[in-house]
């Protein structure tokens, strides 16, 4: 029987990770790290989403790629702005580190922190995408 081979949960990993880190980046962040808006909305907060992925090749099964959406939300503009630098930062010191008990080789950037009016609400939001290339794990 062939081994079977999972995606660790790289929307949970991101999270965590930026849990952790943005209290103490530059413009020292509490806020809180969601997987969609929370409700009701706080003045500042962050979403993390998967939103694509090169995945896995037969080549090489035991890396996966990921992309993952960040949304940093603001009461201001320049809120928005800061805390998506400061999250993007976060994410890219995570590459070749092991995070809990998963490996990141590689974060790639897909551009730097843009400007997404959100239609729903007055709040300002910047968005940003990354790759992650992480290891993938046995299946128990």
């Amino acid at each position: 029987m062939a081994e079977t081979l999972t995606t660790p949960d790289v929307v949970d990993l991101v999270r965590s990770l930026l849990e952790a880190r943005l209290p103490s980046m530059p413009a020292a962040w509490a806020v809180g790290v969601h997987r969609a808006v929370p409700a009701p909305r706080p003045p500042r907060f962050v979403t993390v989403r998967l939103t694509s992925g090169a995945g896995r090749t037969a080549a090489n099964p035991v890396i996966d790629q990921a992309q993952v959406t960040v949304e940093a939300w603001g009461d201001k503009p320049e809120v928005a702005h800061d805390l998506a630098q400061d999250a993007r930062a976060a994410v890219h010191a995570a590459q070749c580190a092991v995070l809990g008990d998963i490996q990141v080789y590689r974060v790639q950037d897909g551009g730097p922190p843009v400007d997404l009016p959100d239609p729903l609400s007055d709040q300002h939001r910047c968005t940003f995408t990354v790759s992650l290339t992480v290891r993938t794990r046995r299946s128990p």
